[in-house]
């Protein structure tokens, strides 16, 4: 994080550093902070300048410069910008986030030519998480244009800490949770289409796909295709399913209704079992940690969605660098990677066109009241989250409120939860209410 800020202060003074390597970052004696040095090579831009010819040589150590200086230096017409930096600090990156090794490979003397033809291996980094794929993968693009810049790479949910990527899913949870209701249904049929990469499992944090990216080995591809997962519920501990559906019904396939059990549960953390609470906590790191941990590409395929669609939001500008149009490499490069994961596993078209003509109709959705009338949905409701709403068929009356009727919850719960051949998954909420 240091070098990148370090990198941004020369940048907005127009300075291009030109050489930046592991060699060029000193740490200072406590090796709490780094430091940029080596400022030999530096190109001071003039106001309103953005890029300058190779008059005076490329500039760069071999095996550390950007595809436009290799150009330069073998006589080649390549002007040169800031870019060539975001290249190099994406070098430096996965330098750090892979323990010493190189993204254009271990061999010295095939890494220029690597490095022209835009070949990184990127298998290593899929360990640093999803996060550190995207960004370090945009940084290393090899046109100088599909490239971020320093304050979009500073923007990048990368570095933000646990309490800000919690709030994040928060802050789209409460956008998006009433868009089933509006006329439109565009923007909650668009989040659902990123649910085949946010609902993946563990392993998904690099590529998949019929069409693997460079350096992506085909064995790797198909390890990580098979990593989706239809069912959300399913990958949830049985008391926290059972716990769910006190309160509400949940369509385990939906990434909306994964994003409202992370706010519900966050506001109402307090309110929870005391089970619960130490399976879930402590807040903010074991609740983030609890569910990234299941869903490693959730944040980063939320983060991404909310770039295309909801950028001009004034409650979400907090979380964009340069108002969002800095951070277009970043979209591209998850498009690039996830691709093929990016299609509507919800609500088709068709069911879409006929919900927005019972709209327009004047036609109400039924709300149907949980088993036992509106004092059970009062005790439901207790804890503070809102009641179930029900549009499908109603659930069978509620057994009473037994000891065995709780254990029984917990099973049926967890036996729903597993059932992925059914679109919805369906828990009685009347067992277990007292």
């Amino acid at each position: 994080m240091d070098v990148c800020q370090g990198l941004a202060a020369l940048h907005e003074r127009g300075i291009v550093h030109r050489d930046l390597k592991p060699h060029n970052v000193l740490l200072t004696e406590s090796g709490n902070r780094a430091k940029l040095s080596d400022m030999g090579l530096c190109k001071q831009l003039v106001p309103e300048q953005s890029s300058f010819e190779s008059h005076h040589g490329p500039g760069g150590s071999s095996g550390w410069q950007a595809p436009e200086q290799l150009i330069a230096r073998d006589g080649g017409a390549a002007r040169q910008s800031r870019s060539m930096d975001v290249f190099s600090l994406g070098c430096i990156l996965y330098y750090c986030m892979t323990g010493g090794r190189h993204p254009f490979g271990d061999n010295h003397y095939e890494r220029d030519a690597r490095i022209l033809r835009g070949d990184p291996v990127l298998p290593p980094l899929a360990a640093a998480g999803a996060e550190a794929f995207n960004l370090v993968s945009s940084c290393l693009a090899r046109e100088p244009l599909r490239r971020p810049a320093v304050g979009a790479i500073l923007a990048h949910p990368l570095w933000w800490g646990d309490e800000r990527r919690l709030g994040f899913l928060v802050d789209i949870s409460d956008r998006v949770e009433n868009e089933d209701r509006e006329p439109d249904t565009s923007l909650l049929a668009a989040m659902e289409a990123y649910a085949g990469v946010a609902l993946s499992g563990p392993g998904s944090e690099a590529p998949d796909g019929s069409a693997p990216a460079a350096g992506l080995s085909a064995a790797l591809s198909a390890a990580l295709s098979s990593s989706a997962i239809s069912n959300w519920g399913a990958c949830l501990p049985p008391e926290l399913v059972a716990n769910l559906g006190r309160y509400r019904r949940y369509d385990y396939t939906s990434l909306r209704d994964l994003l409202r059990v992370v706010r519900n549960k966050r506001n109402h953390f307090r309110e929870m079992p005391p089970t619960l609470q130490a399976m879930l906590g402590p807040l903010p790191a074991g609740f983030l940690r609890f569910f990234v941990g299941r869903f490693p590409c959730l944040l980063l395929a939320v983060y991404v969605f909310a770039l295309q669609h909801l950028a001009d939001e004034p409650t979400l500008q907090q979380y964009w660098g340069d108002g969002g149009s800095g951070a277009e490499p970043f979209v591209r490069t998850f498009m690039t990677s996830y691709g093929n994961r990016i299609r509507p596993i919800k609500v088709g078209q068709q069911q879409q066109q006929q919900q927005q003509q019972q709209q327009q109709a004047g036609t109400a959705l039924t709300e149907t009241i949980a088993p036992g009338g509106a004092s059970a949905v009062a005790v439901a409701n207790a804890g503070g989250e809102e009641p179930a709403r029900n549009t499908a068929a109603s659930p069978a009356a509620a057994a009473p409120p037994t000891s065995s009727a709780t254990a029984a919850t917990v099973a049926s719960a967890s036996a729903a939860a597993a059932g992925a051949d059914s679109q919805f998954c369906r828990v009685s909420r009347g067992e277990g209410v007292s």
